[in-house]
């Protein structure tokens, strides 16, 4: 599957990879992310509020929000793992979330990566993503 994959050409790449992982987690295909933008530093995602992902306020669910958070951390280390054939497993150290508003119809969630220069070594990249 990867195979062909590759050779599509990378705009189409992206889109295909995005949507075939997010259709192997329950709860990305639940939520249905979309996704927004992906350049070699940033990376937005957006959910949308619908019968799927609300709670009795009409808002946003926690757990959508921890969806949200997770696949757009999560994009960064699977294109490394995808470009290089690394096969790791990438783990979140540590969650922190500021509400400033309910969201009532739709959220971006962006990971922004600093421009590391890539050496020989892939633990010694270190991306951070706020």
């Amino acid at each position: 599957m990867l195979a062909l994959v590759k050779r599509l050409p990378e705009p189409y790449r992206t889109k295909v990879l995005f949507y075939l992982g997010t259709s192997l987690m329950p709860m990305m295909r639940y939520v249905r992310p979309k996704l927004v933008e992906l350049t070699a530093n940033t990376a937005t995602i957006r959910i949308d509020v619908s019968r799927r992902s609300r709670n009795g306020y009409n808002a946003l669910f926690l757990g959508a929000l921890a969806a949200g958070g997770d696949c757009v951390a999560g994009l960064f280390p699977m294109k490394f793992m995808f470009e290089t054939g690394h096969r790791t497993i990438p783990i979140v150290k540590s969650v922190s979330s500021v509400y400033f508003k309910r969201i009532t119809t739709y959220a971006h969630f962006t990971c922004t990566q600093l421009s590391i220069p890539r050496t020989r070594h892939p633990r010694r990249m270190k991306p951070v993503c706020n």
